[in-house]
Parts: structure tokens; C-alpha cells; sequence
């Protein structure tokens, strides 16, 4: 069971992020970076998968 004051840490981590659409005209999925240049740094991408010839690139 979390303590008060980790109930209030999590809480103050919450984001909000907009309802971006990529150049598909589809929702952008929300992605969190793993390089070392931008660890943990949110991004925007085109839901469809790598291999999706169709993918915007955004």
C-alpha cells in the first residue's frame, strides 16, 4: 500500500497530452524516447506500424 506522500508524488507526474493527428489523418501515438540523447523525452508518431509501407513519417 502506498504511503500519503507517494500517493501525491505519482500524482504530481501526471502529463497531459493533446489529440495530435499525423499526416495519415490518424490519431499520433504517444511514444517515449529510450536513446541516450533523449532518455524518457515523450514524442509523437504515426500509429501505423514500421513496416507499413503507407506510414507518414510523422
Amino acid at each position: 500500500m502506498f504511503s500519503s506522500s507517494n500517493r501525491s508524488t505519482i500524482q504530481s507526474c501526471q502529463a497531459t497530452f493533446e489529440n495530435k493527428k499525423c499526416c495519415c489523418g490518424l490519431r499520433a501515438a504517444v511514444h517515449i524516447s529510450e536513446s541516450s540523447e533523449n532518455p524518457r523525452r515523450l514524442y509523437y508518431r504515426c500509429p501505423k506500424e514500421n513496416k507499413d509501407k503507407e506510414k507518414c513519417g510523422y
